[in-house]
């Protein structure tokens, strides 16, 4: 008999369920709306070519974390900038960033915040900070 149809392994694991199910974990896996946008995801980015896919997906995750990392190590020349490169590294879109931030003195508006970060991605491009 395999190991997950012993009885005694689903009986630990069924009380393990209930007791992440008590402290509200959601496991991805037995999420259904999960796995569709997944697979939403998947398919809309790779045109249904799943190595495609995987590639955008892999690459955007290596860039986000080069983006913390440059968060981490730069010297920003105002909070201000400081915080719309975080939440940029966090993947939050520019018209977001523009109803989180205030710039002193400044409409905020997506030209604005736009350009301030292609300044510190440009800045972030040469490697030579931190």
């Amino acid at each position: 008999m395999e190991w997950y149809k012993d009885p005694k392994f689903r009986k630990l694991q069924d009380r393990w369920y209930k007791k992440l199910a008590r402290l509200g974990f959601n496991d991805i896996e037995q999420d259904d709306n999960y796995l569709n946008q997944t697979s939403y995801v998947l398919s809309a980015s790779g045109k249904g070519d799943l190595d495609k896919a995987l590639l955008s997906i892999e690459a955007k995750t290596e860039y986000y974390s080069i983006c913390r990392r440059f968060l981490q190590a730069y010297q920003f020349e105002s909070e201000v900038d400081r915080k719309i490169f975080e939440y940029h590294s966090e993947g939050v879109g520019i018209r977001d960033i523009v109803k989180k931030v205030k710039l002193r003195g400044r409409v905020t508006n997506r030209r604005n915040i736009n350009e301030k970060l292609m300044a510190l991605i440009k800045e972030m491009k040469t490697g030579k900070y931190g």
